[in-house]
């Protein structure tokens, strides 16, 4: 995933919601998540199934999101070094989809 010039877009420290950012709690897409619903690959050391809390949180942003990046449209696209939701992060605690996650629901590529 290649992030946008950060010349070129306004950019905050901390955002709470981010179109891209280096780290999220919770991205759309990312780079690298710990918890995914999809992801391309897994990583570590031996895939287990989310524990039951962190697929709760992980649904919860996933139901969500659409309608808080929906909010979002009419302002400027923000960028953030950290952002609790993002749109595409590098590195996010959850995510709907990721190139390589820990934990996944699904996957989608090679395991």
């Amino acid at each position: 995933m290649q992030m946008p010039a950060r010349e070129k877009w306004d950019s905050s420290a901390f955002a709470s919601y981010a179109w891209a950012a280096d780290e999220a709690e919770f991205a759309a897409v990312a780079t690298k998540a710990t918890y995914a619903q999809r992801t391309m690959r897994l990583v570590g050391t031996s895939p287990s199934p989310l524990e039951p809390e962190n697929l709760t949180k992980l649904r919860t942003y996933c139901e969500s999101f659409e309608g808080i990046e929906g909010g979002s449209m009419s302002a400027p696209l923000p960028v953030a070094i950290k952002a609790l939701v993002a749109g595409c992060a590098d590195v996010a605690l959850y995510a709907e989809e990721a190139d390589e996650a820990q934990y996944a629901v699904e996957v989608i590529g090679e395991q």
